[in-house]
């Protein structure tokens, strides 16, 4: 990892508080030709590897399993400019100046729901030469985007629909409450009642 990005990294989680989706951050060290960073231990990996290695898992499963926030080396921080941009399929079309804006992050979040439910980036299947970002431009989207649970929700991030994170939350709530441990429960005792009552 290049010194300055790991300065930068080191910059955000100063400036962040603690939080449970974070890693843990333990300092830095740097010297006039080298730096390094000292996080929390992540023994699952990334989520990709992993649900590569565990078909069989869920994002419902627990066992500690929950998600953290990582790689914050080419963050923008107090006016500083940004280090890195968003990756093809997630960069949302728009004229230079390529500023990470809430819109940039909002769409780069609906790409990011898109590939840990297929496994894939957007248009994947298209061939090198393809434009993606065009692609998006032209309001092309994935051909199987809809056979997804919350397409809609990824079309909005990717149509700029959402103003703000939360909005994105406030939609994914119902949902996950579905699959919540206690709402399968009172639909198996719902499915029982209405067994019973037909006998």
């Amino acid at each position: 990892m290049h010194m300055r990005t790991i300065l930068r990294e080191t910059s955000v989680y100063i400036h962040l508080p603690p939080h449970r989706r974070l890693l843990p951050f333990y300092g830095c060290s740097a010297s006039p030709t080298s730096a390094s960073i000292t996080l929390g231990y992540c023994k699952n990996g990334n989520l990709y590897d992993y649900l590569e290695a565990h078909p069989e898992a869920t994002l419902c499963q627990r066992d500690d399993l929950s998600l953290r926030i990582i790689d914050f080396g080419g963050s923008a921080i107090d006016g500083d400019i940004p280090l890195a941009a968003e990756a093809e399929g997630y960069f949302l079309p728009h004229p230079p100046p390529w500023e990470c804006t809430k819109d940039t992050d909002i769409f780069a979040l609906g790409s990011t729901f898109y590939h840990i439910l297929t496994g894939h980036r957007p248009h994947q299947d298209r061939a090198p030469q393809d434009d993606i970002t065009a692609s998006f431009e032209r309001k092309e989207y994935a051909a199987d985007l809809q056979d997804l649970l919350i397409s809609d929700i990824i079309l909005r991030c990717w149509k700029s629909e959402h103003r703000y994170a939360v909005d994105v939350m406030n939609e994914l709530i119902p949902l996950m409450d579905q699959f919540r441990p206690e709402a399968k429960q009172d639909d198996e005792k719902n499915e029982k009642k209405v067994d019973s009552q037909s006998g």
